[in-house]
């Protein structure tokens, strides 16, 4: 009679741990096409982030604005007019006038400050000129009372905040005129023009 003790005994295969966490993804050692093993790198990576430029770096690289001759200004007023006595479209003007003081900068160095603002903080669709040595005109389609009065904060706070010489560039005084629908535009900005002359206390 044999004994149990006799048979050769059977050993079993040690069981397999499996683990839950999941396998990093590794090139093999014999992988050597570069093209290739940048792909993967790059989609493993996923894409590049994008650094935001801070707002004054966009208002450094953006020029000063490119100012219409009186004849283009007064069409794009007299299309813009039409369009509102049309289709009730909305249209502003503002009346930029540099205040020049004794002991401030020249006109023309205001003058080329104001235009880089203003480059700075209208639209692509917005036009200007220079009507008067001291005085800018700034067309606003599609732009309302409101819009106007904070386009026109906007700009008397980037004229005093622009450089370091504050002392010795003067101010700017700043009308909206919003022409009614179907009238002359040069109404409105001639009675805005009235209102800004008796604000600087000068006679009308």
């Amino acid at each position: 009679m044999t004994d149990a003790r006799d048979e050769p005994t059977q050993s079993s295969p040690p069981s397999v741990v499996r683990s839950r966490r999941p396998r990093k993804f590794v090139l093999p050692d014999h992988h050597h096409e570069e093209a290739v093993v940048e792909r993967i790198e790059a989609f493993l990576e996923g894409p590049p982030v994008r650094r935001r430029r801070s707002r004054s770096q966009r208002y450094h690289r953006r020029p000063p604005i490119a100012l219409a001759t009186d004849e283009e200004w007064t069409a794009s007023l007299r299309y813009e007019a039409a369009r509102s006595a049309r289709y009730g479209r909305s249209m502003a003007v503002l009346l930029v006038e540099l205040a020049i003081e004794d002991g401030t900068a020249g006109p023309d160095g205001l003058a080329l400050r104001l235009t880089e603002v203003l480059g700075r903080e209208v639209r692509e669709t917005d036009r200007a000129v220079r009507d008067r040595l001291d005085r800018f005109l700034v067309l606003l389609p599609e732009t309302g009372e409101d819009e106007a009065a904070h386009l026109a904060s906007r700009i008397e706070r980037g004229y005093r905040g622009h450089g370091d010489d504050a002392l010795a560039a003067g101010d700017v005084r700043i009308e909206i005129a919003i022409p009614r629908r179907g009238a002359d535009p040069f109404e409105a900005i001639d009675q805005a023009g009235r209102r800004l002359a008796e604000s600087a206390g000068y006679p009308s």
